[in-house]
């Protein structure tokens, strides 16, 4: 007893001495989990987005800034943790930065675990935990974030902020038709040695995903996460009440299909290589157990043929999706 006593108080001494003053911490804001990064001097809210692979736009609105604010030197500015910033086991060294957590009362390894969306055996693993058992005060890693230590944040010289805009003709966007106000970060040496930064409001552009794109780009992280295949798509015909109400339109059409790998409510992207056409389509379930679906990867609703350029009722395709 006494000796176990002795290993888990090393392994508490052990956790609490991992982090350090500069150290991420994980932090609750607005209902998020978010990691608080202190700002350094010269650094933008560009620059932090690019280290800890964030859009630009998210880091900004997460914390009601805009883009040509400066920064506080020793504010905290809160970056958001999710999937499309969150390093994976093939991620080298180097490449990501740990984000700590201290514990509080109240605390537990499932409740740490469910709120930042990060499996127990993982925090165990990263912290050498014999057991899933916490203390207060507790110091542990909870998430790697991914982490760009190239970036240049200008801190060695003098730095100046200019502001170009380059209004955008609203006039050329289609009547209903969503549009997004991008802003780009370009800089500049100056004659006297000083690093200007031009943030350029460039044109606007249509919305072209549609819901169930924007849908299979937040579920694959920006096509980080995704399982690909290749394999017969067997096309079915559509009832009439899930017949896309929109027509041979890829970004809106309401297309639905069978997989018996992705879980029900997928976003799948069908891809045709013979005519460089693409569709996004919602899984309902597993194949059907019939002749028509024999040796077939994939079964979509027969509206998608038009939009992939397909005559026949089987056509060769290449899937990606989530098998998450």
């Amino acid at each position: 007893m006494l000796r176990l006593l002795i290993i888990a108080l090393l392994s508490f001494v052990s956790y609490t001495g991992f982090a350090s003053a500069d150290s991420l911490f994980i932090v609750s804001k607005n209902d998020k989990w978010m990691a608080a990064h202190t700002v350094k001097r010269g650094e933008t809210i560009f620059t932090i987005a690019q280290q800890y692979h964030v859009p630009p736009a998210t880091l900004a609105d997460e914390n009601g800034v805009n883009y040509q604010n400066g920064l506080a030197v020793g504010s905290t500015l809160f970056v958001p943790v999710g999937v499309f910033n969150k390093a994976t086991t093939t991620t080298p060294a180097g490449g990501w930065v740990p984000v700590y957590y201290k514990i509080r009362e109240q605390d537990n390894m499932y409740r740490i675990s469910k709120n930042i969306n990060e499996p127990q055996r993982n925090i165990q693993e990263w912290n050498n935990m014999p057991d899933n058992s916490v203390q207060v005060g507790q110091v542990l890693i909870v998430a790697r974030l991914l982490y760009d230590a190239k970036i240049n944040s200008f801190a060695s010289s003098e730095t100046t902020t200019h502001t170009e805009t380059k209004k955008a003709d609203t006039a050329t966007v289609p009547k209903g038709q969503k549009y997004t106000v991008q802003f780009k970060e370009r800089k500049e040496t100056q004659k006297d040695g000083s690093v200007a930064t031009y943030i350029v409001r460039d044109t606007v552009w249509a919305d072209t995903l549609g819901a169930f794109g924007k849908t299979y780009m937040q579920q694959t992280g920006n096509e980080k996460y995704i399982t690909e295949e290749k394999g017969s798509a067997v096309f079915y015909e559509t009832p009439g009440k899930l017949r896309s109400r929109y027509g041979a339109d890829a970004k809106s059409s309401v297309i639905y299909a069978f997989h018996n790998l992705a879980r029900r409510g997928t976003i799948i992207k069908v891809y045709n290589p013979g005519t460089d056409k693409y569709v996004f389509v919602k899984v309902m379930g597993p194949l059907p157990e019939t002749k028509q679906y024999h040796n077939g990867l994939i079964g979509i609703g027969d509206d998608a043929k038009e939009i992939l350029g397909v005559l026949e009722d089987k056509a060769w395709v290449e899937l990606k999706y989530n098998s998450r």
